[in-house]
């Protein structure tokens, strides 16, 4: 008598049910990664800003706050960008907000990630002004 090797239809039926499982566990946990990463984004982009702003600064006190080649002018909170290297980054935007007089003040600013509205505020120092 010939004898037939193979998978059951109950160890099939179990195997299904299985991954089934396994799936509704894993699936969330790998949608909510998307929320973390674009917060993630958003601090680096914030941290990016503060780092470019304070060697701005830096940069325009060693030329007595003479804007040029070593600094640019800073006198807004809208210009923060344009300490980056390449400038913003696209989807994001920094609220228009003057900072208080005199080079060395500091002002508090907000970064907005346009893609989720999420925000984050960061203390922009005026310089060359």
């Amino acid at each position: 008598m010939n004898k037939q090797s193979g998978f059951t239809l109950i160890e099939l039926v179990i195997v299904i049910v299985l991954l089934g499982v396994l799936a509704a566990i894993a699936v969330p946990r790998f949608i909510n990664l998307e929320d973390e990463a674009q917060a993630a984004a958003l601090g680096a982009n914030r941290a990016a800003i503060v780092s470019a702003l304070n060697i701005n600064y830096a940069g325009c006190a060693l030329n007595q706050h003479t804007p040029g080649t070593d600094c640019v002018a800073v006198a807004d909170c809208g210009q923060a960008g344009g300490t980056l290297s390449g400038g913003l980054p696209s989807g994001y935007t920094i609220a228009s907000l003057a900072l208080p007089a005199g080079n060395g003040s500091t002002g508090t600013c907000v970064l907005t990630q346009t893609s989720t509205t999420n925000t984050a505020s960061f203390a922009a120092i005026r310089a060359g002004t």
